[in-house]
């Protein structure tokens, strides 16, 4: 978190001038017409931040920079820092590596949505860089291993953040933003089981590092620790807004053969809300800033909170939740509730579930996992998300995006969003193949995927995908 809030200090003191200049970082070291100022930026404030990790735990970071050439940028206990480029058969030396000391994998994305700060197509005295001012910050690690880079899979990361860019002035809740401002996914118990944590920044100190207070370890420790969040409790697709990106789909580097038909083909079926689809498309430049102000959110608020502190009795979960609080959130093994009564639509319009938006039941039950946070200093009312003050302590505050969808994703999204969605409660899977993604390895690099908030929005959005498929092998 010290890190990322240092990358967002770091950038955001820029000017637009600055934003906009051109040169090669060190994980992004691509020619400078296509790589920016503020990756650089953003990349050496989070390397200071993590040196002085290395050195306090002694354990060497090993921060990624090329999965498919080995290649990451070294971070020794003793304060050196080395570019190491290797092929993966030298990489993968297990019983060099058992008996060698451990390390620690570091996946840093310093600025996704690099477009947004530099601006897109700019000509001299002009930078195009006004649009909705979203980017993030991506970070995630490892715990000490002796794994070599193409043994790493995505569940082998503990930690995992996503922290907004932008200003807080211009993304706290009292500014009407009703998303959090980051989030923190923190692996426990077996692994690639995750719980996740709403990041308060505007907690931490002025000078971009967090406050540690408390028992370590708790929710406590740290004054920027806030609530539980989660994906949203409805189980009706055609209730909810989908996230779909295709951008990709037309990387005629990257993308599997077909992609590019594929696009067209799934956007239409899931266009079609009255035909087994989403009720309508989302779409924003950056993935990380768009599962943050998508995908999660809070249950339970209290007033006299900062960030959206759960009630002292949370009411009690969704039937969907407590059925698979115990068992694993795949849909092979979960038996999906009967769906809400609907009213037949006496015009296309009048498309919507009656049960849309209802409340959940009052409750005393613990919600799973659920870890009652201290709270903070009010800066935000539960009145202006539609609660009242009776209310205020049981009232959820979900998310209306029930999936998130993207062909041929690319890794340092993937990375810290799969923990972030898992812990959140949703389901994280191959598109086309239908795989958990814990499982999947940083050497197969990108892939389709599709986050969703519960088993039964998994099987609808599975439903659509082989339509689609259908679709496109007839086009």
């Amino acid at each position: 978190v010290e890190a990322s809030l240092s990358v967002q200090a770091s950038i955001n003191t820029l000017s637009v001038g600055e934003r906009s200049k051109r040169t090669p970082s060190p994980l992004k070291p691509f020619p400078p017409e296509t790589s920016a100022l503020v990756d650089a930026v953003g990349e050496e404030a989070a390397f200071q931040k993590l040196k002085l990790l290395a050195q306090e735990i002694g354990i060497e970071l090993r921060v990624l920079v090329d999965v498919t050439k080995t290649s990451f940028v070294a971070l020794g206990p003793d304060g050196r820092r080395q570019f190491v480029h290797g092929s993966p058969q030298s990489q993968l030396q297990p019983q060099t590596q058992q008996h060698g000391q451990q390390h620690i994998w570091v996946a840093l994305d310093a600025v996704d949505g690099t477009l947004k700060l530099c601006g897109l197509g700019n000509e001299p005295g002009r930078a195009r860089v006004v649009n909705d001012g979203t980017w993030a910050i991506g970070l995630a690690m490892t715990d000490p291993t002796h794994k070599a880079m193409p043994e790493v899979c995505l569940s082998d990361f503990s930690v995992a953040l996503i922290l907004d860019g932008r200003p807080q002035s211009s993304s706290t809740h009292a500014g009407g933003t009703a998303h959090p401002a980051g989030a923190l996914a923190i692996s426990e118990g077996m692994q690639g089981d995750y719980v996740t944590y709403e990041v308060c920044p505007h907690n931490a100190l002025g000078d971009g590092s967090s406050h540690r207070q408390g028992p370590p370890g708790t929710c406590q420790s740290y004054n920027w620790l806030g609530p539980r969040l989660y994906t949203t409790s409805s189980t009706q697709l055609c209730q909810c807004f989908i996230y779909l990106d295709t951008f990709q789909a037309f990387d005629r580097r990257t993308h599997e053969p077909g992609d590019d038909r594929l696009a067209p083909a799934l956007y239409g079926r899931l266009m079609d809300r009255h035909n087994g689809g989403a009720f309508d498309v989302l779409r924003s430049y950056g993935n990380l800033s768009g599962l943050l102000s998508t995908m999660l959110g809070w249950r339970g608020v209290s007033s006299a909170s900062t960030c959206m502190t759960p009630s002292s009795q949370p009411s009690a979960p969704p039937p969907f939740l407590a059925a698979a609080k115990d068992v694993p959130t795949d849909a092979a093994h979960y038996e999906a509730p009967p769906p809400p009564t609907q009213v037949q639509p006496s015009s296309p319009s009048a498309a919507v579930d009656t049960q849309a938006g209802t409340a959940p039941a009052s409750g005393t039950s613990q919600e799973p996992g659920g870890t009652n946070c201290r709270n903070l200093k009010q800066t935000a009312s539960a009145s202006a998300f539609g609660c009242s003050a009776e209310d205020s302590m049981q009232c959820w505050l979900e998310p209306q995006c029930g999936a998130f969808v993207v062909l041929n994703e690319n890794l340092p999204n993937l990375i810290p969003s799969v923990p972030i969605v898992l812990g959140a409660g949703g389901n994280a899977f191959n598109l086309k193949k239908g795989a958990d993604l814990r499982g999947w390895s940083l050497q197969e690099g990108r892939c389709s995927i599709a986050y969703t908030a519960n088993p039964s929005l998994k099987l609808s959005l599975q439903k659509v995908m082989e339509l689609a498929l259908e679709d496109k092998a007839n086009m």
